[in-house]
């Protein structure tokens, strides 16, 4: 199989809490993003499982084809303190159709809208899945789903490294700390662009987002002497 657009790579989770393990996949979301939106699709395994039934789980629509079977995924938006605050919805197989005809294992990758879960501080994604066919020890259609192109938002401020909503002298500090950095920076270590590096350009960055306000209280120094100032702190932690 391929990714989604063809792409050469995707996620497989397996939801093995829901299967009657101790595993609940999740997703750790960078800092100050939202998410925007994911792909999913059935493996193979779960799709054939569903569509001719195996030594551990039923065919779905039942010998008659009328049972009103179905397999849903829910990801679920936890926030710092792993409490849920948001879950979204989306069927991998649904059999409840008034029209048989209408009754589905899907077979393509689809698009899941997880904006609903935007605003609540959402820190990880968990995968969730669950299934008519169930039994005492979780579910017995295979708990896998493919997961490919996490959508995100960046929210933060460009400069605001703290953030805590506003550009001010504290940022300019979590940039000296993490100056030079490449590669892993974000908004929270100095990465005002999205780089993925802590360089003079997000100095810049967090020197035009200084809040008008702010910039009264203190002198914010010139590109030049800036960093000067910037070359004095190294040289003294080096000494």
């Amino acid at each position: 199989g391929a990714g989604a657009d063809a792409s050469p790579r995707y996620g497989v989770a397996f939801s093995g809490h829901d299967a009657g393990g101790g595993i609940i996949p999740e997703i750790t979301l960078p800092v100050a993003v939202e998410p925007v939106s994911a792909q999913i699709a059935n493996t193979t395994y779960a799709a054939l499982s569903m569509l001719q039934g195996d030594g551990f789980a039923k065919k779905f629509g039942g010998v008659s084809g009328n049972d009103p079977d179905w397999f849903r995924l829910t990801i679920e938006g936890r926030n710092a303190a792993h409490a849920v605050v948001g879950a979204v919805d989306s069927y991998l197989a649904d059999y409840r159709f008034e029209v048989p005809a209408d009754d589905y294992v899907s077979r393509a990758w689809t698009t899941v809208d997880l904006q609903p879960l935007a605003g609540l501080d959402v820190r990880t994604l968990a995968v969730r899945l669950h299934s008519t066919d169930a039994g005492p020890f979780g579910l017995n259609t295979p708990a896998y789903v493919a997961l490919d192109n996490l959508l995100l938002e960046v929210t933060a401020v460009p400069g605001d490294f703290n953030l805590d909503g506003v550009v001010d002298q504290p940022d300019l500090a979590i940039w000296m700390e993490h100056f030079s950095a490449t590669g892993n920076a974000d908004a929270a270590s100095g990465d005002a662009t999205g780089d993925g590096n802590a360089t003079g350009r997000d100095l810049l960055a967090w020197q035009r987002g200084v809040s008008p306000t702010v910039g009264a209280a203190f002198s914010v120094p010139e590109p030049g002497t800036l960093a000067a100032v910037v070359v004095m702190y190294f040289a003294i932690v080096l000494h």
